[in-house]
């Protein structure tokens, strides 16, 4: 069984995974499956790890003002 640091690392990348697909998924109106092979394929081309490409994905993302600013 691995340290309590080893799970929270585990459990964040997946988490920035989840975020990913889910921005994916709202963007390009796409069903959860489709949004994840999407996001791998990325990777793959990229060579890097599907968690580098979610990072990369949530960091170029436009952030919008919130709703009480517009």
């Amino acid at each position: 069984m691995g340290t309590s640091s080893e799970l929270n690392g585990v459990l964040s990348e997946r988490h920035v995974i989840a975020i990913a697909v889910g921005m994916l998924m709202q963007r390009c109106k796409l069903r959860r499956v489709d949004a994840a092979r999407r996001l791998k394929q990325v990777a793959t081309v990229s060579k890097v790890s599907v968690f580098h490409a979610a990072s990369e994905l949530i960091d170029s993302h436009p952030r919008p003002l919130r709703p009480e600013y517009n």
